[in-house]
């Protein structure tokens, strides 16, 4: 699956979007129950690639 994350910051809802099934990025996924773990594991990625830089 190809997501697209914008996480907002500062207490604000970021974006989340299925690229395979939304590639206009009309549906936010960002708060839907179902994709918590996705955006948990999409911020880890992006914790651990900020570290590297």
């Amino acid at each position: 699956m190809t997501y697209s994350l914008d996480d907002a910051g500062y207490g604000e809802d970021g974006s989340l979007y299925d690229l395979d099934n939304d590639a206009d990025e009309l549906y936010n996924l960002y708060t839907q129950p179902d994709y918590t773990s996705v955006v948990m594991e999409l911020k880890e990625r992006v914790a651990s690639w900020q570290e590297m830089a």
